[in-house]
């Protein structure tokens, strides 16, 4: 027994010692193992909790929070937009009260056109200007949805730029249906409006085929001025100009009169002469206020367009030309008294050989 004792006891010392010896050997792991076994667990993690994050996913996290950490920002610069929006009016007032004054008009009577008070005075019943203007939104299914927003929202233009005039247009929306009231609907008041909206068709307004004058950048007909009495038709299509041609079609197909705005003969632009519905709304209503086209064609094109009057390129041109001119004769007039002098220089020089 004491035997087999001591003899258990030597295996168990034999097999403490082999233990020991095989840890001495061992390599302790290296940095790069215990990273890649990191990111397994991390990997390990994400794939039990969270999914792991895309790039793009990053860039709006990231967006978001900057857009977070910049709300006082935000908010100091609606702040100071507000001080100068309402000194711009304070002073516009003023500048009215002036000239009311000059006119011999009591100046407290005098009140700011812009304001609320005064717009809701300013109606297409007591409006003395008498020319129609309409949208047509007949291309609904020709519009994907991110279009059909876009052309809802210059609608909101339209109506906004028309109720600040003095006397308004007679404002229409026709072939207003299906989606584009939809869209609409997700935006209170609209049917409060100054705005005549109808479902059916242009042509089925109170106005003659001969009255109506479909607006198209394909007419050979250039329009010069506006007429009370007549509807001026623009496309409520948003296409980026891929359905090009396609109002000045329908014009011809219903019979009724088709025209372009003067843009060849007032503007030089850099860029293609294509407008959306609420610019070409503006510079109607603007002209029809009486105002000339030069005024209201650099009033109302954006600046990306480069816009400039032909006259004012015109000019340039000829003052180039005559400047060019004047140098021409200049260096003629120089040459011409080289030579003279040389010319008394050889007759002074064979004076003096003799």
């Amino acid at each position: 027994m004491e035997m087999e004792v001591q003899v258990k006891e030597e295996k168990m010392d034999v097999s403490d010692k082999t233990d020991e010896d095989v840890n001495l050997f061992q390599v302790p792991p290296s940095k790069s193992d215990s990273s890649v076994q990191l990111s397994s667990n991390e990997s390990a993690a994400d794939s039990e909790g969270k999914p792991e994050m895309s790039k793009r996913q990053l860039k709006k996290q990231a967006k978001l929070l900057k857009w977070k950490d910049n709300k006082h920002v935000r908010k100091e610069q609606r702040r100071q937009e507000k001080l100068k929006y309402r000194e711009k009016r304070k002073q516009r007032l003023e500048a009215l009260k002036l000239e009311a004054a000059e006119q011999g008009i009591e100046p407290t009577t005098v009140t700011d056109p812009t304001s609320r008070k005064s717009l809701k005075s300013n109606s297409m019943k007591n409006s003395t200007c008498k020319v129609g203007i309409c949208i047509d939104m007949s291309f609904n299914d020709l519009m994907i949805e991110k279009d059909l927003h876009k052309c809802v929202k210059q609608l909101h233009r339209c109506y906004s730029v028309n109720r600040r005039h003095e006397n308004p247009l007679q404002f229409y929306v026709t072939s207003f249906t299906g989606k584009a009231v939809n869209v609409m609907g997700k935006n209170d008041g609209w049917k409060n409006w100054d705005v005549h909206f109808r479902e059916k068709s242009y042509l089925e307004l109170d106005y003659p085929k001969e009255k109506i004058v479909y607006l198209t950048a394909e007419s050979d007909n250039v329009l010069r001025e506006t007429e009370d009495g007549k509807l001026y038709v623009i496309g409520g299509l948003v296409d980026h100009n891929s359905k090009k041609g396609l109002c000045h079609k329908l014009a011809l197909e219903n019979g009724v009169q088709h025209a372009r705005l003067p843009l060849d003969e007032y503007i030089e632009m850099s860029t293609r002469k294509v407008l959306s519905v609420d610019h070409v709304f503006e510079i109607l209503g603007g002209v029809a206020q009486k105002k000339p086209w030069e005024e209201v064609l650099l009033k109302v094109l954006p600046p990306r367009k480069l816009p400039k009057l032909k006259s004012d390129t015109k000019t340039a041109e000829t003052e180039d030309s005559s400047s060019s001119q004047s140098q021409v004769q200049e260096n003629e007039g120089n040459l011409t008294k080289v030579k003279v002098e040389k010319m008394e220089l050889e007759s002074s020089s064979s004076f003096t050989a003799q």
